[in-house]
């Protein structure tokens, strides 16, 4: 997290990483509530995961938090110790979370959000136990009983993804500029392989399939195809739609364990 920023035009970003939660912050619009949601995630998750191995040395698999075996209790997963992301306190009475003191981000200041603004605060969380407990397998298996790809993005933002969000505290509650906080990438690869799920129970029809949904929020919107540009703002390069749709081929080339 701690690499300098490039000076990527229009941005005050005061690192690497902030440079990349930027890109999000100042798409957020768009990219959340119609149906670039997946594919713009999925190549948001892998210019996280290209940064890491080009940029900061990083060499070994890349890891991804099946969190329906963590619902309702986050805290237990594992991951939140001194040695991995550190602590994940239970939001406070005031609905509140804390500023993370252990771990590989303790004491991280943060430059990027709230929302559109560039506040300086703290990385804080706090599990709310009433939203982490909604990321459950049954609604998992709701989302991917849907037939239409547009129904089973609409299923999976409003349901896993905006709980696990909501329930991790405000960093990760805030829809705009959540990568502030790591966690976020283990949050956008589960919901990586909830779509790759669907895709594969039906690969000969799902791998491509996005008709009829939309990739703005405009009235009318404009309308998802395969060569609909994914950016990152120079980050890294821009795809297309078409790149990102299969993951184990092509320009991503990774496969979940199960």
């Amino acid at each position: 997290m701690d690499l300098p920023a490039t000076g990527l035009a229009g941005t005050t970003a005061t690192s690497r990483y902030e440079e990349l939660v930027w890109a999000h912050q100042t798409q957020s619009d768009n990219i959340h509530m119609s149906g670039i949601f997946l594919p713009w995630h999925r190549y948001y998750t892998n210019v996280y995961h290209r940064l890491l191995r080009e940029e900061c040395a990083y060499t070994a698999p890349m890891p991804w938090w099946d969190e329906t075996k963590d619902a309702g209790n986050f805290a237990a997963s594992g991951l939140f110790t001194t040695e991995y992301y550190g602590e994940m306190p239970e939001v406070t009475a005031a609905g509140l979370g804390t500023c993370i003191t252990e771990g590989a981000f303790a004491g991280k200041t943060l430059h990027i959000g709230p929302g559109q603004t560039d506040t300086t605060h703290c990385l804080s969380r706090g599990e709310d136990k009433s939203s982490t407990q909604n990321v459950n397998k049954a609604y998992v298996n709701t989302c991917t009983s849907r037939t239409a790809y547009d129904d089973l993005r609409s299923c999976i933002e409003g349901g896993p993804h905006a709980y696990g969000h909501n329930g991790a505290g405000p960093v990760m509650a805030d829809a705009i500029s959540s990568p502030s906080d790591p966690l976020f990438f283990l949050h956008h690869s589960f919901i990586d392989w909830t779509w790759k799920t669907w895709q594969d129970k039906a690969a000969a029809t799902r791998a491509t399939a996005i008709t009829g949904a939309c990739a703005d929020r405009a009235s009318p919107c404009t309308a998802l195809t395969v060569d609909t540009k994914l950016s990152s703002r120079g980050v890294q390069a821009d795809v297309t739609v078409q790149d990102i749709l299969n993951t184990e081929g092509g320009f991503l080339c990774y496969k979940f364990d199960y």
